[in-house]
């Protein structure tokens, strides 16, 4: 398969400073002045020097920007560099190294937003080419839900459906995420036939196929959860999410994922879930509930004290009359307790009354 495909990798924008009105003035006739003319000398002497104090702080600024501009350049210039290196048949030592470098660009700028979709769908294409595919599909998931809005998303998408497909033998995530690709990126329908085909399966809507699986998860004979068809509705709920970011149903699927990990022990899994929710989508209703539980995951699950701390905070300052607002006020005044310790402070408390 081709390493890069027919992607082209666009320099840094070039960004233009503007003068804060505030510091240098908006109006033809609001300069600083040079001159310190007698009379009023001290006052005008200090508006002289405050004034060049702020353009000096201004110079500083601008040439740290354009120092920071000049890495971030270099940084590119290296990665086209190997490339070069890469295309001419490197080594798994060479390709390794040049992803290495794509992932360290998109930490290092973020905020680049056409240059990071490329450089992670290329760091993904060489690490299927490489057998890793968990670390492919991670990046790809990251190009697609930090940079939705890029181009390039049509193509992370595809290749992410042909990791699930074949390489990891996800069919049920597989086809999910070509249902969502239909909805969401309708021009494709054009060009993939798997994406055409999919749209005449006569498969029900994602929504009703997930639902199916959660009734299914208990089943009548045991009564305990079947793990491969949890791991089926974290994948499948996780993927639609996805690539189809403002489905109606998405939020509520998360939230449901997020529960079903949780109830399977997947912590780490829960927490990104979790974050997912309450980022992406503030206005839901049970977002109040999915903060909580995030915090008590962290604090009984997973000890991370202060980052449940952090959470109990948060959730009272911004839910205080919430239910589990009583719980919270609870859980942190008893943050890292035994529950004998606890039970020794209700004694303690009664002895007093």
């Amino acid at each position: 398969m081709p390493i890069f495909g027919n992607l082209k990798l666009t320099g840094c924008p070039d960004k233009q400073l503007e003068p804060d009105p505030g510091v240098l003035g908006s109006r033809k006739n609001n300069r600083p002045s040079c001159q310190i003319a007698s009379g009023n000398g001290p006052k005008k002497s200090q508006t002289f020097m405050k004034t060049i104090s702020y353009l000096f702080c201004a110079c500083i600024w601008v040439v740290g920007l354009s120092a920071c501009q000049g890495e971030q350049q270099h940084a590119q210039s290296e990665i086209s560099r190997q490339e070069a290196v890469v295309e001419n048949g490197g080594d798994p030592e060479t390709v390794n190294t040049l992803v290495q470098q794509y992932l360290a660009y998109t930490t290092n700028y973020p905020e680049d937003s056409e240059a990071n979709p490329r450089y992670l769908y290329r760091a993904a294409a060489l690490q299927y080419r490489l057998n890793n595919y968990d670390a492919a599909r991670n990046n790809l998931e990251k190009a697609i839900r930090e940079y939705y809005d890029n181009e390039n998303t049509p193509n992370s998408v595809l290749l992410l459906e042909d990791i699930y497909q074949d390489k990891l033998k996800d069919r049920m995530a597989s086809s999910i995420i070509m249902q969502a690709a239909a909805e969401s990126f309708p021009e494709l329908a054009n060009h993939q036939e798997k994406v055409a085909s999919i749209q005449n399966s006569g498969l029900a809507p994602v929504a009703q196929r997930l639902d199916a699986v959660a009734r299914a998860m208990y089943p009548d004979t045991t009564g305990r959860i079947d793990l491969r068809r949890a791991n089926d509705f974290i994948t499948g709920a996780s993927v639609y999410a996805l690539i189809s970011p403002d489905g109606d149903q998405v939020p509520e699927l998360l939230y449901k994922a997020a529960e079903t990990a949780r109830t399977v022990q997947a912590f780490t899994k829960t927490i990104e879930l979790y974050d997912w929710l309450i980022d992406h989508y503030p206005d839901f209703e049970k977002v109040p509930q999915a903060m909580f539980l995030k915090g008590f995951t962290l604090d009984n699950d997973l000890r991370r004290l202060e980052e449940a701390r952090a959470i109990y905070e948060d959730f009272l300052a911004t839910y205080p009359q919430d239910d589990f607002a009583d719980d919270a006020r609870f859980l942190l005044d008893n943050l890292g307790k035994t529950d004998e310790e606890i039970i020794q402070s209700f004694d303690g408390t009664q002895a007093e009354q």
